[in-house]
């Protein structure tokens, strides 16, 4: 029997009332009595809510959270995967605090799946009944440096779901299952230091222990294999070698960038691992993920009453750099260019 989590969540609701403004001359007189439940609150009722916001306001850290359900059906029969893609009660919960000069976060979400229905806690598949989001503190040591400590939700770049120089985790299981585009974003466990100066901004970020995307593994979506030639799905998901050994499966990234006018230029480099299994170990059964070096440019800027940019980074696939394994993946150039234009009022064109 599939297990169960129950949640209680809070639900802090505010009233705000004002006295009414008084009617014109000739048009006083008492207004006609609403039906029994439809008049104003009760003094019951402001004072429970009042309590309520009493309560909230005594609270040493700024609390906020939202509950999300959501349901899909695969239209089409798959033998490979369950008739039901995701059937999901989310339950997520945001906890902020300033101390002086130090900001702390922490966010998280309470999950129940059956789709999944995992039991083990894993704070880096996501598939579990806990993610943990955010945990962090930020500081300012010195007026021209921020420091970031804790598990974040990292990005750069300047694609639109296109991403070339953003090395960051991904949840690509997620993003096609339906859940909300916030978490295609996974979190990293890294360590962010932010330089500041008139002549350029120098972002640099260690991940002492590589953190892979939330791949596509069979799971809950079928792939193709190249190494069959055939649809994998629940009958076959994918074994990997982790990539788990602090301060040596480690990853850096860093990004250069100013502003010249309205455009920003960047430079990017990144050097860990390929970010989804890219590479087989057949004397294991088992993927891998290859050892991988980026680097990167970017401009975004205005043009023809619009925003267009052009990014593009180097792959180098550093196991098989003459591309002669069948079994790694290939050294890579990715280009991209877009644009973008509001057409109306809120409603922004873009294309890639």
């Amino acid at each position: 029997m599939k297990n169960m989590y129950f949640f209680c969540a809070l639900l802090i609701a505010g009233q705000l009332w004002a006295q009414e403004p008084s009617l014109p001359a000739g048009l006083g007189g008492s207004e006609p009595s609403l039906p029994q439940g439809l008049g104003s609150e009760s003094g019951e009722e402001r004072s429970e809510n009042h309590s309520v916001e009493s309560w909230k306001e005594k609270l040493p850290f700024e609390l906020s959270g939202f509950m999300d359900t959501r349901w899909g059906h695969r239209l089409r029969s798959d033998p490979l995967q369950d008739p039901i893609s995701i059937a999901e009660f989310r339950l997520h919960h945001e906890l902020e605090k300033d101390w002086k000069e130090v900001h702390v976060k922490y966010s998280a979400d309470f999950l129940y799946d059956p789709v999944w229905d995992a039991v083990d806690l894993n704070l880096n598949s996501g598939t579990s009944w806990f993610d943990l989001r955010e945990a962090h503190a930020v500081f300012r040591p010195f007026r021209f440096m921020d420091i970031k400590i804790g598990r974040q939700i990292l990005t750069w770049g300047t694609g639109d779901l296109i991403f070339i120089n953003d090395l960051f985790p991904k949840d690509w299981v997620s993003f096609f299952v339906g859940r909300d585009l916030v978490y295609l974003k996974a979190p990293s466990d890294a360590i962010k230091l932010a330089l500041f100066s008139d002549v350029a901004n120098l972002d640099i970020i260690y991940t002492p222990q590589f953190d892979s995307d939330r791949y596509i593994s069979g799971q809950r979506i079928s792939f193709y294999s190249q190494g069959a030639h055939s649809l994998q799905g629940q009958n076959a998901p994918i074994s990997v070698q982790d990539q788990e050994q602090w301060f040596s499966d480690d990853e850096i990234s860093i990004r250069l960038y100013r502003s010249i006018k309205a455009s920003t230029i960047a430079l990017y480099y990144y050097r860990g691992f390929w970010k989804s299994p890219a590479g087989f170990e057949p004397n294991l059964g088992k993927y891998t993920f290859p050892e991988l070096s980026v680097y990167g440019a970017s401009v975004r800027g205005p043009f023809a009453n619009g925003i267009a940019y052009v990014e593009g980074g180097y792959y180098d696939s550093m196991k098989d750099r003459e591309g002669t394994n069948p079994l790694i993946r290939n050294s890579e150039l990715r280009v991209l260019g877009g644009y973008e234009k509001e057409i109306f009022e809120e409603t922004t064109l873009g294309v890639q």
